[in-house]
């Protein structure tokens, strides 16, 4: 599961980073968001339509976090469809056409899982990578019902998901499931069009080897999506908070 994450590295850096031409409208400085969550605008990187001078570079993006399938009228799917699961997206109706043709990677800082303690209490903590770098999470995307105006212009977001997976060793028990987080090297892999190998693309999908993510507890207050600012994420191992039932975690998805 995967209903919270971070996203502080601007977006002009995570173009450096992964070799991106930013779309139309992205700000290359947009603000931070400590605590981003379900119907939140997240930023994805997708295979560039090919065009002269920019064979195998990708385009960043906005999307907005919830995936709404084309055949569905009920908005309200996006905040329900936030995740899916890697071991049925590739056959689930809801994700199945996205699987095959609309892949992309949304990027995060790093993101929040709820620990279960005694009594049903619940403690949040805070993944990130071990070398510092950005989290590649395996998304799907869909185009919105209503893409442009009469003028061309954007009228809606394109929709998006992030893929789960059984949880890998630095989940460290706090959590059965996890985000699939894609190493530099399978970016291309996984966002190149089409369809040609699902087998190879369900590949990708599994957990993150040992050592990829470290984490560490974090205030319960992350759970009101009001607080959004760095302290969200501030280490809180030797403050003696105890574990507090938030009832406002991430949700059930994935």
């Amino acid at each position: 599961m995967c209903g919270r994450f971070t996203l502080f590295t601007a977006p002009s850096r995570i173009a450096e980073l992964y070799g991106a031409d930013l779309a139309e409208g992205v700000d290359p400085a947009a603000r931070p968001n400590w605590n981003v969550a379900p119907t939140s605008v997240v930023y994805g990187i997708t295979a560039s339509v090919p065009a002269a001078g920019n064979e195998g570079r990708y385009l960043l993006d906005r999307y907005r976090w919830g995936l709404v399938p084309p055949w569905s009228k009920a908005k309200p799917d996006a905040s329900r469809l936030f995740n899916a699961r890697a071991e049925t997206a590739s056959s689930r109706p809801s994700f199945r056409a996205a699987f095959a043709h609309r892949r992309l990677v949304v990027v995060a800082d790093g993101f929040f899982e709820w620990q279960k303690g005694p009594g049903n209490k619940r403690r949040p903590h805070y993944f990130h990578r071990a070398d510092g770098d950005v989290l590649s999470f395996a998304g799907l995307w869909e185009e919105p019902a209503a893409p442009t105006t009469a003028d061309g212009d954007r009228q809606e977001l394109p929709t998006c998901t992030i893929v789960t997976t059984t949880a890998g060793p630095d989940m460290d028990g706090v959590h059965p499931r996890m985000p699939v987080v894609l190493e530099r090297d399978a970016v291309a892999a996984w966002v190149r069009p089409g369809s040609d190998d699902l087998g190879a693309l369900q590949h990708l999908l599994g957990p993150s080897r040992a050592g990829t993510l470290v984490h560490h507890p974090v205030d319960p207050r992350v759970g009101n999506v009001r607080n959004n600012d760095p302290g969200v994420i501030a280490d809180v191992s030797n403050q003696s908070t105890g574990a507090r039932r938030t009832g406002e975690g991430a949700g059930e998805g994935g």
